[in-house]
This record gives structure tokens, C-alpha cells and sequence, in this order.
């Protein structure tokens, strides 16, 4: 009968097997229980990055270092600082958010940021030059969403219009330097002769229905001071038909650029709330002697109007409220009004100006269509920026 050693060593193989089955099983445990632990944490630290906790808390509630990681990745200085959102912008589907450092050694009660932390940042890459370039001749020369917005048939149609246009205006020109010549105008002075007198008569002969730019200033700068609308023979001789796209804008712009419109984010914090209710914002940057009215997403073509009204507006009671100070002076450059006011006059000034358009818009609009005048944001041009929450 063979011993039974055999056994023994099976038991013992057997044995270290199971402590070996069983300690992998405790350590596999152990991992299992550390992985989740760390799925948990990594879990609960992406949420609280969690876009929507961040919109549902108001603004001046959201802890700046936690939204700034997603506002400020384009720019590695930020990461992990305390500058504070503004506003964001947005120009034909390109993005940019600005803000600014509190200044947290400030005494004052209001909201203050330190000198220089305002400023701009892209959420894209760099759009090349080119791009650019087409994207603004496009704006001028095409309808808005080309060629999507018109049907098939527009650009021939446009062409043969812009030569019957062109020849036309040539032969009018020929003719008339011909007509001075017979009586006896200079070969060499007629040609620009011809050229002015042709201009003169397309543009006087023809009474325009429609509120451009420099016709709407015409009429609500009548309207501001005598509680009428010129008529449209009025409005059409008042209005200055010399001005080429080169010459800088008048004294009021629609739709320009956030950081073109302030200098310092507390100006925009203060006078934001006035425009709570409507699509716009309307302020008047000193540097630059202008008012500037910048559009929100929503602004629909009768607030892009409002918006244009309540900036002529703004301009009358600053131009009231300085002539009456004796505090400005003339530049004889721009031919602007160029003073400086101070938060506190500006912030009046406004105030006024939003009783004023609250009150008189209406009447404004209704007393321009009983003399026949077309209002429509197309015919102000106005900028394609947007600001947006």
C-alpha cells in the first residue's frame, strides 16, 4: 500500500492555492473599492465646473474661480485667477468674453478694477486677414446670409443694373461737359464741372422717403427742439449728401464693439441696469467725443430703431447739460462736441434721456409716418456686433 505523502503535498498545494485565491480576492476588493472612490471624487469635482450650476446662479453669486476655467482657457495667464465676467460678445458667430480684476483694495462701495485688468478674449483661433476683408465687403456690397437669403436670379440681375448704371452715368456726364463746352467753358475746367452738376441734380431731384443715418438725425434733432418732424422735402435738403465711406462716423455709432464703447467695466455696470428692459445700451465714451448704442441677441429691427432714436437723444441733454456749464469745448478737427463728463453727469444725463424716449418715441414715430417717411433699421447700418448673456 503506498504512504500517503502524496496527499499531503496535494493538501498543501491546495491549501496555498486557496490563501492565494483568497488574497487576490481581498486585494481585487480593495482595488474595486479605490477605483469607485476615485470615480466618486473625480465625479463631484467635474460637476461643480458643471455649466448648468454656473448659469443657474446670477452673476455676482458665482464664485469667480469657478467659472473662469472655462471662460479663460484661450489664455493661459488667467487659469486660476479672480478676474470677474463683464459681458460676452458676439460678431457673426465669433465670441468674446471680457473681464476685468476687482480691485479688492478699493474703499468704495461701488464695484472697482484695477487700472489695465480690463480687456478681451477670444473663444476662437485668430481669423485670418483675408477672411476679414471678405466678410466686410460683403456686409456692403451683398443682403445679409448671401447667397442663402436671395433667389438664383439676384446676381445677374444686380450685374446688368450696376453697367446700365455706370454707362448711364457716363453719358450723362459726356453730355453735360459737351453742353459747357458750347458755352464756353474751359476743356480742362469742364470735365469736373460735368461730374458736380451731375451729382447735384441725381441727388436734389430725387425726394427720398426713407430715414438713413444722416436724415433720421435731421429729423429727431427737429423733433428734440421744436416737437416736429421735418417734411421730406425738408429732411432732404438738410441733409449732408458729401460724405464718402472714408470720413469718420458723426458723433453717434450703432452697433460698434463693447471695448470700443467703454473704457472702464464700472461704466457699464452702472448704466446696464437702465436697459434692463430693452434690447440695447445706450453710453457716450469721452475719449472719443461719441455716443455709442450697442444691440443685445434679441434686438429686433424696431429696437435697433429705439436704440438709434435714444442715442440722439443721449446727445441732445449731454449737449444741453454742458452748454449750460460752459464746460466744453469745440474741436475744430472733428467738428464734434468734445467734453468730459464725470460717472455722476453721465448717469444723469442718461437717466433723462430714458424718461424722455420712454415718453416721446411714440410720438416721434407716429408724427414721421404722417410725413411719410420710411423707418428701417436697414437704412441706419447699423454694426453687426451683439452683446449676448
Amino acid at each position: 500500500m503506498p504512504p500517503p505523502p502524496m496527499k499531503l503535498k496535494q493538501s498543501s498545494a491546495s491549501a496555498s492555492s486557496t490563501n492565494q485565491s483568497l488574497t487576490t480576492t481581498a486585494t481585487s476588493a480593495q482595488e474595486a473599492r479605490l477605483l469607485v472612490r476615485e470615480t466618486l471624487r473625480i465625479s463631484a469635482t467635474l460637476a461643480s465646473f458643471a455649466p448648468s450650476q454656473s448659469q443657474a446662479l446670477p452673476l455676482d453669486a458665482q464664485p469667480p474661480k469657478q467659472h473662469l476655467p472655462q471662460l479663460l482657457h484661450h489664455d493661459q495667464d488667467f487659469v486660476g485667477s479672480s478676474f470677474r465676467l463683464i459681458c460676452c460678445e458676439e460678431i457673426d458667430g465669433r465670441r468674446w468674453n471680457y473681464v476685468a480684476e476687482p480691485d479688492s483694495s478699493s474703499s468704495s462701495s461701488a464695484t472697482t478694477f484695477k487700472k489695465g485688468s480690463f480687456r478681451a478674449l477670444s473663444l476662437h483661433s485668430p481669423q485670418p486677414p483675408l477672411d476679414g476683408l471678405m466678410s466686410f465687403v460683403r456686409s456692403y456690397v451683398v443682403p445679409e446670409g448671401f447667397p442663402d437669403s436671395v433667389i438664383p436670379s439676384y446676381v445677374p440681375y444686380m450685374t446688368w443694373r450696376a453697367l446700365k448704371h455706370f454707362f448711364g452715368g457716363a453719358m450723362g456726364v459726356f453730355t453735360t461737359q459737351t453742353l459747357l463746352n458750347s458755352v464756353g467753358v474751359s476743356r480742362n475746367t469742364s470735365a469736373s464741372g460735368a461730374v458736380a452738376i451731375n451729382w447735384i441734380l441725381k441727388v436734389k431731384s430725387v425726394v427720398l422717403h426713407t430715414l438713413n443715418r444722416a436724415r433720421f438725425g435731421v429729423a429727431v434733432d427737429a423733433f428734440l427742439k421744436t416737437g416736429r418732424v421735418p417734411s421730406l422735402l425738408e429732411g432732404n435738403l438738410k441733409e449732408n449728401v458729401f460724405n464718402f465711406p472714408w470720413v469718420k462716423d458723426g458723433p453717434i455709432v450703432l452697433g460698434q464693439r463693447f471695448k470700443d464703447a467703454f473704457q472702464e467695466p464700472s461704466v457699464y455696470l452702472a448704466i446696464e441696469p437702465f436697459f434692463e428692459k430693452e434690447k440695447y445700451v445706450v453710453t457716450y465714451n469721452p475719449s472719443k467725443g461719441k455716443v455709442y448704442a450697442l444691440f443685445k441677441d434679441q434686438a429686433k429691427s424696431d429696437d435697433i430703431l429705439k436704440a438709434a432714436y435714444h442715442a440722439q437723444v443721449l446727445l441732445h441733454f449731454m449737449q444741453l447739460s454742458y452748454n449750460s456749464q460752459h464746460l466744453y469745448q469745440k474741436d475744430k478737427k472733428d467738428e464734434f462736441l468734445n467734453f468730459e463728463p464725470t460717472a455722476k453727469d453721465l448717469e444723469a444725463c442718461i437717466v433723462e434721456s430714458c424718461n424722455m424716449v420712454s415718453t416721446s418715441y411714440g410720438i416721434f414715430k407716429s408724427k414721421a409716418k404722417e410725413q411719410g417717411w420710411m423707418m428701417s433699421e436697414a437704412h441706419l447700418n447699423p454694426g453687426r456686433a451683439r452683446l449676448i448673456k
